[in-house]
C-alpha cells in the first residue's frame, strides 16, 4: 500500500471489488479504513456534515472525497467509511436533476474503466435475473461485500418512461436486459459497503419525525400517491415543509416498525399512516408549480426503502377535481417514472396542466 504505480500518480487507479475484498492498484484492503484508502488514493478533500441533512437518528457523517480518483466515502469518525462510492461515468442529465451541490459533494474526476467487479466489467457481474428487472440501480452481493450499481440516466430511460404494465412485460421478455447490454456506459457510479465492518453504536431515539401542527387550513387529498408527489416537492425538493421525515429515525423510535434495511420492498404501513395524517398547510399550495414523478424520489424510499419498482404502489390512477383545485399555480407534471394513469392524465389535461414524459 505504500507505493504507487504510474496509474496512481496520474490520478487513475485500478479499483476492483469481489468476494476477496476491495483491491486498489493490486493491493487488497481488508476494510474501508480512511487511512488505508488515503495511502492508496492520496490526500482526500473533507466536506463537513450538513447539519440539516444529517440531523436525525444517524451519527452525522462527513464526506471524504478523492477528487482525481473519482472516489468518495461517508464517514462518521474520519477513521472508517460506512460506504465507498466510485464514479464510473459522467451523467449530465442526472447532475442537472439533483438538488445538492455536485461540485462540492462528488469527486471532480471519474474512475471510468478503472473500476471492475471480480476483475471484469460491472455488467458481467450482474445475474441475468437482475438485469431483466433493472430500474434505477442493481445490487450485487459479493460475500461480505455489497456493491450497488446506479444506472445512468440514458440507461434508465428505457424502462423509466414505461407504464407499470409495459415494464412488467419488458421484464418478462428480457427487453430491459437487452437494452442495458447495448449501452456504452450503463452505470453512473458504484456504492460499496462491507457488511463485516465494525458496528457503529445503535442510534438513539430522537422523535425528530413528529408532525408540526399547521397554522390555519390544511390541504385535503383523496389520492395518497398524489399527496406523496406534493409532499416530495414541498418537503424534499423545496424544503418548505418540515421537519423532513426520516424512516431510519422513525424505525428507531417506533416499536414494531420494520428496520429500513430489512424492508421487503413493500410500503411500511406505519410510514404510510404518518404521511396520511401529515398536516400540509394550505398556504404552501401556491408554491406548487411543477411536480416531478421519479422512482428515486426521496418519499418513495421513506415509504418502501427497498422498493424495486415492480409493483404499482405509487401509481396515481386518478386525481379528484377537488384535489387539483387546491393548486391553481400547478402547470407541469413531469412523469419520468410512468406513475400517471390514463384517467389522471386526462384530469390534469382538463385542468390545463401539461404532462411531460
Amino acid at each position: 500500500m505504500d507505493g504507487q504505480n504510474s496509474d496512481a500518480v496520474a490520478g487513475r487507479h485500478r479499483i476492483d471489488v469481489s468476494k476477496r475484498g476491495l483491491e486498489i492498484d493490486g493491493s487488497r484492503l481488508t476494510s474501508l479504513a480512511i487511512d488505508e484508502l488515503s495511502r492508496a488514493l492520496g490526500q482526500p478533500r473533507i466536506v463537513a456534515p450538513d447539519a440539516r441533512v444529517e440531523a436525525g437518528a444517524k451519527a452525522p457523517k462527513s464526506l471524504v472525497i478523492w477528487d482525481d480518483a473519482g472516489v468518495w466515502a461517508w464517514s462518521a469518525d474520519l477513521r472508517s467509511a460506512t460506504e465507498l462510492g466510485v464514479m464510473i461515468a459522467d451523467d449530465a442529465a442526472w447532475a442537472n436533476r439533483i438538488t445538492f451541490d455536485i461540485a462540492e459533494k462528488r469527486p471532480h474526476g471519474i474512475a471510468a474503466d478503472g473500476f471492475t467487479i471480480d476483475g471484469g466489467a460491472p455488467l458481467a457481474a450482474v445475474p441475468e435475473s437482475d438485469l431483466r428487472k433493472a430500474y434505477l440501480f442493481i445490487d450485487v452481493e459479493l460475500g461480505e461485500w455489497d456493491c450497488t450499481l446506479m444506472l445512468t440516466s440514458e440507461a434508465a430511460a428505457f424502462s423509466r418512461g414505461m407504464e407499470v404494465r409495459d415494464r412488467l412485460a419488458a421484464i418478462d421478455s428480457g427487453a430491459i436486459a437487452a437494452d442495458l447490454r447495448l449501452q456504452q456506459t450503463p452505470f453512473r457510479e458504484a456504492s460499496i459497503m462491507h457488511r463485516a465492518a465494525a458496528e457503529t453504536p445503535a442510534p438513539q431515539p430522537t422523535r425528530s419525525w413528529g408532525h408540526t401542527p399547521a397554522q390555519g387550513p390544511v390541504l385535503h387529498f383523496d389520492t395518497p400517491a398524489f399527496a406523496y408527489a406534493v409532499v416530495q416537492h414541498l418537503m424534499y425538493d423545496r424544503e418548505l415543509l418540515g421537519p423532513a421525515f426520516d424512516v431510519h429515525a422513525f424505525a428507531v423510535d417506533t416499536p414494531g416498525v420494520t428496520a429500513p434495511l430489512d424492508n421487503d420492498g413493500t410500503v411500511i404501513p406505519e410510514v404510510a399512516e404518518w404521511f396520511a395524517t401529515l398536516p400540509v398547510p394550505a398556504s404552501l399550495a401556491e408554491q406548487v408549480e411543477e411536480l416531478y414523478l421519479d422512482g428515486g424520489n426521496d418519499i418513495y424510499l421513506q415509504l418502501a426503502p427497498q422498493w424495486d419498482g415492480e409493483d404499482e404502489a405509487f401509481v396515481i390512477p386518478t386525481i379528484s377535481p377537488q384535489e387539483l383545485a387546491q393548486f391553481p399555480r400547478l402547470t407541469t407534471v413531469e412523469d419520468m417514472g410512468g406513475f400517471l394513469g390514463d384517467e389522471a392524465r386526462r384530469q390534469l389535461a382538463e385542468a390545463g396542466v401539461t404532462v411531460v414524459d
